[in-house]
């Protein structure tokens, strides 16, 4: 059993999917929860990168009889392509943590925690820029 989890949003022109990541949700007869994001082809590690930028959401996901999978295709002959996402592959916080530090360092910027909403990230980047030495 299989259901479209992704819906449209005509008052703002976009798409929502399902905790923010998945297209599909699906339930074999043996129980098996399969959480499903499809794209083209080409933005394939894009959508991975979708995917293990919720490590808590896709921890908890995966610790039952749960899988994640990403699905993109060639329109040309439409070839499937599926990737499933394991628990392995997820970062930890300190992972992610390490990474975004090693990013920011790298970009010349400051690190905000991913803890805090889009909104203050949003405000604390605003101030940042009021008060550096370039303006």
């Amino acid at each position: 059993m299989c259901e479209k989890v992704e819906t449209w949003l005509p008052h703002t022109y976009r798409r929502k999917d399902m905790y923010g990541v998945f297209d599909f949700h699906a339930i074999t007869p043996e129980g098996e929860t399969y959480y499903i994001q499809t794209t083209e082809r080409s933005c394939h590690a894009a959508r991975r990168k979708k995917v293990l930028a919720w490590p808590g959401l896709a921890r908890l996901l995966l610790l039952s009889t749960n899988h994640i999978e990403v699905w993109s295709w060639r329109k040309r002959d439409w070839d499937l392509r599926r990737e499933e996402i394991l628990s392995s592959s997820v970062p930890t916080a300190l992972e992610r943590s390490a990474l975004q530090k090693q990013i920011a360092t790298q970009r010349g910027s400051t690190v905000v925690p991913s803890s805090t909403s889009p909104i203050l990230r949003g405000a604390r980047r605003r101030a940042a820029r009021k008060t550096s030495p370039d303006s």
